[in-house]
Order: structure tokens, then C-alpha cells, then sequence
């Protein structure tokens, strides 16, 4: 064995250990250790079982013998450099030393896997430190003079109590694809570990070990209460009205939202307070000053004053800055959970989620949902904030009808966290909702406002040729007086912007680039690891293949109405590459609806050789869409349909093989609904297909819509198809039957009146 092999073995096995203490936990490290430790002892072992052709009587022999010489292999060159003459065996002192200096090597290992882990927070001395004193009781809550409320050393325990809560809550979830969804997955959360404390010799021992051995930081939170939470301030007006009010305010500021309310006063909306523009003065209530100290360096890592009105608010701001300081310090949290400095927009997130009603109707829940936007606006509009509260609100936006407004937190996010990939698969979403031809708004001024800055975003990423919309790409359709519309150049721009950035997400849910984001980015590895599951995995890539199919349809509709009206020369057929890709999302299609004849022909005959429709029908093509004035010969599909028009169910499994035609996702179901019935409104598909897609929505065990009725009747591309004077009979059967599942108690009490 020569020095230069022990050598590189050596420096090997240290690069290898100085790389898992660096991008990986304790854990890790300590498996990895272990596995070098076994594999150089069987290596000895089985070195020193034949020296020289001689085997050893056993294996202590064989590895004390492998040792000495490998030994003094690897100091032969220091040696050589000092005495000029072969190194002998380092004996019983000198491995003594050897192993020493490979134990400290290993404790500096550890102490720097430590240093880079998320800290501990211990709560301990939460209830500590404030008295209760008699006769300093609230009179706000007594309702006048004198003392009658809790003392401020009661509020402190209520407070702690509320904030221990709060931390077990304040997990920064990984958001669903789709709005309205409830399953996600945990993604950054708060360790909690309480002091320990020993008695006469154990304790002695644990305290003498944790000082020679490296352990987890640990921080220590204290709270300090001042005031009385008042009454809940009654807040004039909300963020959604200054945007459906006064759109243009998002021209002159992101980072507030200011309702002008026709005088010269003026009411922003902030986190905890509600401020007189006129005067500058502040409700006043609770002030919580949050401590976290360090208690091994003496030191105090963070503090702040937070003010709010009620105990319930203050324990959400309290959890949401402690969530805040703990992720920022943790390199294996993704960068879009956190983000304004003091943590008022995870403390909101955590307001928003507590909205919850008695749900009897729709109305129940458009209320609570409301209420969740004014906390949630409050936050967003700032340059800092985390990208998992823009994400929820533009949700919340989009089951409101606004996705204008969510394409413009969406394209924030992508931005600020390129990487937040749900968040840019939203984003293109977003872009094809806003791209159908029957989309209209009522605020023109507005809608070019978020428009320029979205494309003004999409330009600096290298999505868009343009960075603003032009003058005439925002009109009223000759010959009404009503809502506007976008010109098709835009949705043609608009539209390839989100083709472009589908594939690039296709691309990041490919096995191996999954596995290489798992194994080089540590803050996105908690992100990866359950796209490892094939389940998972699939999920995701079938509804970003269908979503991809949906935005080449509607782009080859908005194509043949340019080119029927001559502003394209030569009609732009999709390349072999563009058709492999597409492959698998048509496969996708075929096994949700039974068939993809309809969606291939859009993609790739020509436009002389598609099927003509049915008969016109109020609503399904209107002046100035795809499809306008063409002749009918297909028979309309009614209720009385042949049982060759029925689609069979089919189960969801997951798919093992490429060629299998099945699929699990519900996302891809949802898509393949959107995706037909764009062809159904031009005439190109049957409403049994939308309905057999939709059915597998609602139907999988793993869809994460809690009531899928809200988001349905709100989603552009299906809201034309569920309206009351549609003719689409059977979209409205489905949607009632299941507004009776998704709101049980309305029709119980319809009975009930009945």
C-alpha cells in the first residue's frame, strides 16, 4: 500500500465529512461518519489478513497489524521529510493521540452542522418575569371607571398561553396547486425544546457533557405586557374596497392600499392598528414587548414592541415574529417563508386561517372569506413579504372572481422567489384565466395598471418581447357599451408567457432534476423530498402536462381568429419537439375523458379540418371570438344522448409505466375540465366530457378542494358553462348536485321550511 492512496483516502473521507456538516443536519453527518467508520474497518481488516501472503490467526490480529501498516503509510512522507528513514508503527501512545485529534476533528464537525441547523426555542421562562398585581385590572374591559378586568400578570399568563399555541401552529406550509385546497405539506416549523434541568450528580454530568460536546442552539422567549386590549376597532372600509373603488391607487403605491373616501380623510389599513390620516393618532391598546436571547453567548438576538387590540392578535403577531427570527436563522427554510422583518405577515397568515364560520351557505363562507383578505391585504402590499401569504391571498382572490389582482401577486412572487414554483405555476394559470376570450372587466384604468406590471416583470425574467401593454390592447368590443376586453395580440403574448414557464416546471418535476434539487439546495430540500414519491410526483407533473395542453389549445384559437382575419401570413404548425412534449399530456387527457380525438385535431390539423359545431347556442361564440359566424352541421348533444356518448368512469391508480393509460391526478382531472370546456363554448367538444372530469375532482380521495362548488362557479374558463341561462344542462346538474353536497345544512333547512 502506498502513502499516496492512504493520502487520498484520507483527504477523500474529510472533503466528504466537511460537505455533509455543511449542506446537511447532525443526522445526516452522524450517519455518514458512521458508514466511513465501517467501511475503514473492514478495509483494515481485510488489508492485514494477508500481509505479505501470510494470514493472520484473527481478525483483532489481522486488524491491529492492517493498522500499523497503514499507519505508517500515511506518516512516511512527514517522516522521510524529518529523519530520512522509513516511519515506524505509531504504538499505544501514538494512536492514543491519533485518536484524540480524529475525535476533536469530528467534534468541530458537529459543532459546524450545529451552528448551520435551525435554533431551539425554548419556552420555559414563557410564563416568567411579570407579576400579578392587585388593582391594575383593565377598565376597558370592565366598561368604565375603576378596576374589574384581568391584572396585567394574568393577561401575561393568558398571553403565554395563547403564544405556545401559536408556535405549535406557525408550520409555513407548502400551498396547494389549485385554490381552495386544503392538503399541503408541512414544509418549516418551530422546534421547541424545553431546558433541562438535572439533580446532584446526573445533573452535574449532563451539564459537564453539554460543555464538551457541541449541542443545538437554544433560544430562550420572554414576553413583557403593558396596556389592555380594547374592544375590536371597527375598520372603515378594507383593502378590496380601495381596489374596487379606486384601482388606480395601485398605480401609486405597492406597498399600502389607501381608500379615498371622497373627503380629505383618508383610512390605511395596517397590521394591529387603524390610523387617522388626518390627525397621525393610533387606537391604542396591548403593547408586547418580545425578548429571545441566547443564552450560552449572553447575548439577546432579537427583541420588539408589537402593539395590537386583543390578546388573540397579539399572540398571532407574538408567534409570527418569533416564526420569523427562527426561519431566517435556519438555512434548510425556503426563502419565500419569510419575509417582512418584524413577522406581521405570518402573524396575519395565522389570523387569516382563524377565520373560520358555521358554514349553512355560501354566503357564510364569502364572509368569512372577505374578512381573511382585509387581514391578509394588510401585509401584501409591502415590498418584503413572505411568499406563502401573497400565495394564500391571491387564492382567496381568485375564489372572489379578481384575477386580475392574483396575477399580480403571483407575478410579485415570481420576482422576488423565482424558485417558488408553485407559486409560478399559479402565475400562468393566472395568465390563461385572464386570456380567454370571455373574460371582461369594468375598470379599465386598473386592469392596464397590473397588466404593465406584470408584463413589466415577465419582460426582466425573458417571458415577454414587451414590457407594457399598448394603447389599444385594452378596448370595448365594437358595437357594445359595457365591460373591456384584451386585444389577442396581448393574449397571444400573455399566452406564451405561460407556455414558457410550464415547461420550465415540467422540467424541475423530472426524477432527476428532482433528485439533484434534493441533493444540492439544501434550503428547497424539505420542498423535493416528497416529489421522491411517484404518487406525488405524478400528481404534479399530469396537471402541469394538461395545463401546458389547455394553453396551447387556447393558443391555437386565438391563433386561427388572427389568421382568419390576416394578421398571421402562414398558419404556425407545432414542431416534433412541441408534439413530444405534448405526448404525455394527451395520454393524460385520454385516460381522464376516454378520449383525446378533440384536443389533438385543435393541436395539430389544420384550421379547415376542424369539426364544425353544433347548434349555436346563446353564449357559446359572441362577435370578435374564435369561431364566429361558421357554419353547423353537428347535432347538438342532449339529455337524451346514445349510450355511445356516455364516457365510462375510470379509477384513479397511479401510473407505474409510461405507456399506461391511467392516472391519479386530481390536478390534471381539474385542468382536463378547464381544457374542454373552452372547446365546448367554440363548439369543438361534448359537455359530458367536462362533466366526466369534474367527477373525478370531486371524487378523489386525495383532492385537496374542500368545496369545489366555489371555485367552479369562479373559474373563467368553466363560469360561462354554469351560468343559470346557459345551455349547457348538464354542467348545471352536476354543479347543483354538488352545491347540495358542498352546503348540506341550506337544504336541510329548505326541507325544514318546506
Amino acid at each position: 500500500m502506498t502513502s499516496w492512496v492512504v493520502w487520498s483516502v484520507a483527504v477523500v473521507a474529510a472533503a466528504l465529512i466537511g460537505f455533509t456538516s455543511t449542506h446537511f443536519s447532525v443526522r445526516t453527518l452522524r450517519y455518514v461518519a458512521a458508514g466511513i467508520v465501517i467501511a475503514v474497518l473492514l478495509a483494515v481488516t481485510a488489508y492485514g489478513q494477508t500481509p505479505g501472503g501470510r494470514a493472520s490467526p484473527d481478525l483483532e490480529t489481522a486488524f491491529a497489524f492492517g493498522a500499523d501498516r497503514l499507519s505508517a503509510a500515511f506518516f512516511r512522507p512527514l517522516w522521510v521529510l524529518w529523519l530520512s528513514r522509513h516511519a515506524p508503527a505509531p504504538g499505544r501512545l501514538g494512536w492514543s493521540v491519533i485518536a484524540v485529534t480524529l475525535l476533536l476533528g469530528y467534534r468541530q464537525a458537529e459543532k459546524w452542522a450545529f451552528s448551520r441547523q435551525a435554533p431551539q426555542l425554548d419556552t420555559a421562562k414563557l410564563t416568567d418575569g411579570q407579576p400579578s398585581i392587585a388593582g391594575d385590572g383593565s377598565r376597558a374591559l370592565a366598561g368604565g371607571a375603576g378596576d374589574g378586568g384581568p391584572t396585567a400578570g394574568q393577561r401575561h399568563d393568558w398571553l403565554a398561553a395563547e403564544v405556545k399555541f401559536r408556535l405549535a401552529a406557525v408550520d409555513v406550509y407548502s400551498p396547494p396547486i389549485l385554490p381552495g385546497g386544503t392538503r399541503s405539506d408541512g414544509l418549516a416549523s418551530i422546534a421547541e425544546a424545553s431546558g433541562v434541568s438535572g439533580a446532584g450528580l446526573a445533573g452535574a454530568i449532563i451539564r459537564f457533557g453539554g460543555a464538551l460536546w457541541p449541542t443545538p442552539r437554544r433560544y430562550e422567549l420572554r414576553v413583557w405586557v403593558e396596556g389592555a386590549p380594547q374592544r375590536t376597532a371597527v375598520r372603515t372600509g378594507g383593502a378590496r374596497a380601495a381596489i374596487a373603488q379606486a384601482g388606480t391607487a395601485l398605480a401609486r403605491t405597492a406597498r399600502a392600499v389607501t381608500i379615498q373616501a371622497g373627503t380629505t380623510r383618508a383610512v390605511t389599513v395596517q397590521a394591529g392598528t387603524v390610523r387617522d390620516a388626518d390627525d397621525g393618532t393610533a387606537a391604542s391598546g396591548m403593547r408586547v414587548t418580545v425578548e429571545i436571547d441566547e443564552p450560552r453567548a449572553g447575548r439577546t438576538v432579537a427583541s420588539k414592541t408589537i402593539a395590537a387590540e386583543t390578546i388573540d392578535e397579539a399572540a398571532s403577531m407574538v408567534a409570527g415574529y418569533v416564526a420569523r427570527q427562527i426561519f431566517f436563522r435556519d438555512p434548510s427554510s425556503p426563502k419565500w417563508c419569510y419575509g417582512a422583518s418584524d413577522g406581521r405577515d405570518l402573524g396575519a397568515l395565522l389570523l387569516a386561517r382563524q377565520e373560520r364560520v358555521y358554514v349553512e351557505s355560501a354566503d357564510d363562507v364569502r364572509a368569512s372569506r372577505v374578512r381573511q383578505i382585509e387581514l391578509l391585504w394588510s401585509v401584501t402590499g409591502a415590498d418584503r413579504c413572505a411568499g406563502v401569504v401573497r400565495h394564500e391571498l391571491a387564492s382567496l382572490e381568485d375564489l372572489e372572481h379578481e384575477q386580475l389582482i392574483a396575477l399580480r401577486l403571483h407575478a410579485m412572487n415570481r420576482e422576488q422567489y423565482p424558485r417558488f414554483f408553485r407559486g409560478t405555476y399559479r402565475l400562468c394559470m393566472s395568465l390563461e384565466m385572464i386570456a380567454v376570450p370571455g373574460y371582461t372587466f369594468f375598470n379599465p384604468a386598473a386592469a392596464r395598471v397590473i397588466l404593465n406590471e406584470t408584463l413589466d416583470i415577465l419582460y426582466r425574467a425573458g417571458r415577454t418581447p414587451i414590457d407594457r401593454c399598448a394603447d389599444d390592447d385594452i378596448y370595448v368590443r365594437p358595437g357594445e357599451s359595457g365591460p373591456s376586453v384584451l386585444s389577442h395580440a396581448l393574449r397571444e403574448t400573455l399566452l406564451s408567457a405561460a407556455r414558457r414557464d410550464l415547461r420550465m416546471i415540467r422540467r424541475q418535476l423530472s426524477f432527476p432534476v428532482v433528485i439533484w434539487n434534493t441533493f444540492w439546495r439544501r434550503d428547497e430540500r424539505t420542498v423535493w423530498q416528497p416529489h421522491w414519491r411517484l404518487a406525488t410526483r405524478q400528481a404534479f407533473q399530469d396537471g402541469v402536462c394538461v395545463a401546458e395542453l389547455l394553453v396551447a389549445v387556447k393558443h391555437r384559437l386565438n391563433e386561427r381568429y388572427l389568421a382568419a382575419r390576416g394578421d398571421r401570413l402562414a398558419e404556425r404548425r407545432p414542431g416534433s419537439l412541441e408534439r413530444f412534449g405534448q405526448r404525455k399530456g394527451l395520454h393524460v387527457v385520454s385516460a381522464i375523458v376516454g378520449d383525446s380525438t378533440a384536443v389533438r385535431t385543435v393541436l395539430r390539423a389544420p384550421f379547415d379540418a376542424w369539426p364544425h359545431a353544433g347548434q349555436h347556442s346563446p353564449g357559446q361564440h359572441s362577435p370578435g371570438q374564435p369561431g364566429a359566424g361558421r357554419p353547423v352541421t353537428m347535432r347538438p348533444f342532449t339529455d337524451q344522448s346514445a349510450p355511445a356518448d356516455w364516457i365510462p368512469p375510470t379509477r384513479d391508480r397511479v401510473r407505474w409505466l409510461p405507456w399506461q393509460p391511467r392516472t391519479a391526478s386530481w390536478q390534471a382531472a381539474y385542468n382536463t375540465a378547464c381544457l374542454y370546456a373552452v372547446l365546448v363554448q367554440q363548439g369543438l367538444a361534448d359537455e359530458e366530457q367536462v362533466v366526466a372530469s369534474l367527477r373525478r375532482v370531486v371524487l378523489n380521495r386525495d383532492s385537496g378542494m374542500e368545496r369545489p362548488t366555489d371555485w367552479i362557479s369562479n373559474d373563467p374558463d368553466l363560469a360561462p358553462l354554469v351560468r343559470h341561462d346557459s345551455p349547457y344542462k348538464k354542467v348545471r346538474a352536476f354543479l347543483e348536485a354538488q352545491e347540495r353536497r358542498d352546503y348540506p345544512m341550506r337544504q336541510v333547512h329548505q326541507h325544514i321550511q318546506l
